[in-house]
């Protein structure tokens, strides 16, 4: 009985993670911004976006490269993810929760989610 309890609540996390990366395609993200980095820091770069967004940003110590791109007129939302496309990264959406990562580490991390609940459900 516990394992299909377990099994009911991942089912409800994975599909409320799902609906958050939804969300994450379709987000306008307010009113266009004009940003300008030069060599900046991972870090001080996902600050700004974190404060800009109103959102939590965690980001793996794996991704820490300087950035260096010119936006004009670009929602906050979209600049994000065109700054870590820029740099070699890619993010994970849920809720008010931005994880930034390799693709690599992001797809994994979603693999062994769903794995975890095939072996409940099996």
């Amino acid at each position: 009985m516990p394992c299909r309890l377990l099994a009911a609540c991942a089912t409800a996390a994975s599909l409320w993670m799902a609906a958050g990366a939804a969300r994450a395609e379709i987000r306008g993200g307010g009113p266009p911004i004009d940003v300008e980095f030069h060599r900046a820091e991972l870090a001080e770069v996902l600050r700004f976006f974190a404060d800009i967004g109103d959102v939590q940003i965690v980001r793996d110590d794996d991704a820490s490269p300087r950035v260096t791109l010119s936006l004009r007129g670009v929602p906050w939302d979209m600049a994000l993810r065109v700054t870590l496309l820029t740099v070699g990264l890619d993010m994970e959406w849920v809720g008010e929760v931005i994880h930034v990562g390799s693709a690599e580490t992001l797809a994994a991390r979603r693999q062994a989610r769903i794995d975890r609940v095939r072996t409940c459900l099996e």
